[in-house]
């Protein structure tokens, strides 16, 4: 059917032409998502839109179960960086998931591969990593000083501030970014009161040494159900623990040499676990890009912002 005016025909082809536009961009070189829970709080913000540069680490060549994994134009992810990636998916890699429509998740990389981070038994890192100022650890105190910290909390305007749980002795948790426990401890006039929840938990501490490809990793007894769970996942064979040994395709290994690079990634809110204490190691096939800059803020400071 002909359009019945010159005026409409050129409206329709500007509009398919846009929708055009932004979907080549949308799959070629930047994508947005929104942030959808306070994990990356103080650095990102619950509701905040972001973009994803997705040639920051290579573009990555779209239906993975299709045409496998590629990377156009390789470039390493940094010790740091906030990255987006498709969330890992409770199903193994040889039932043809497909890995670019898993949704998205958001966190900050502290381990690449061939590192050794030090984690304890619910693989919090030993070593808290000092990226950012904004970033937020847990803090422990007694009991009688909450009336007191709920006073300083209100007077800093920190009343979102909630409680975040208690010690097996009974102390309160709170979690604070280095400038809020500084404007705490000013407010008390005690700097010894909070005291990091880390060097309060007597757990067993371990080296993790974050899988790289072509490298052979030692089997050890505290990595062994992390391993089996990145090579069921993610390397696309048979994996199982029995009796202490892990089995591949059958067969016992004490070594596994990974096929690809891995990565280890924490939200900045400790409290948040949607990361690889959860996901387990994040493989270099799931990574989407590198957020680089806030679209929609939530406050109005936070437009067009930078993200670091």
């Amino acid at each position: 059917m002909k359009c019945q005016t010159k005026s409409w025909c050129k409206w329709g082809y500007t509009l398919l032409g846009s929708l055009l536009m932004a979907l080549l961009i949308k799959i070629f070189f930047i994508t947005t998502c929104f942030i959808p829970h306070k994990g990356m709080q103080n650095t990102l913000y619950e509701g905040e839109g972001i973009w994803v540069n997705k040639w920051s680490y290579g573009w990555r060549v779209p239906f993975l179960s299709l045409f496998g994994y590629h990377r156009v134009g390789n470039v390493a992810v940094k010790k740091g960086d906030v990255v987006v990636y498709n969330k890992p998916v409770d199903k193994p890699k040889k039932e043809s998931v497909w890995i670019d429509f898993s949704p998205l998740c958001i966190s900050r990389c502290i381990g690449l591969p061939g590192d050794t981070l030090y984690l304890d038994e619910v693989f919090f890192y030993a070593e808290e990593p000092d990226i950012e100022a904004d970033n937020k650890r847990l803090y422990s105190y007694p009991i009688e000083a909450e009336e007191a910290i709920v006073q300083a909390l209100s007077q800093m305007k920190m009343t979102e501030n909630v409680l975040a749980g208690y010690t097996k002795d009974g102390k309160f948790v709170r979690s604070f970014s280095e400038d809020e426990y500084n404007g705490v401890v000013n407010l008390l006039e005690n700097t010894d009161l909070l005291i990091p929840l880390h060097e309060t938990i007597n757990a067993e501490i371990h080296p993790y040494v974050i899988p790289k490809a072509g490298i052979n990793i030692t089997i050890e007894a505290w990595n062994i159900h992390l391993l089996c769970n990145a090579i069921l996942r993610h390397e696309g064979k048979d994996a199982y623990v029995k009796d202490g040994k892990l089995f591949v395709n059958g067969k016992p290994i004490k070594t596994y040499r990974f096929t690809q690079n891995y990565f280890w990634m924490v939200s900045d809110e400790p409290l948040n676990v949607n990361d690889s204490r959860l996901y387990g190691l994040i493989p270099e096939s799931h990574i989407v890009g590198k957020a680089i800059g806030i679209w929609w803020g939530t406050q109005i400071d936070r437009f067009f912002k930078r993200i670091v």
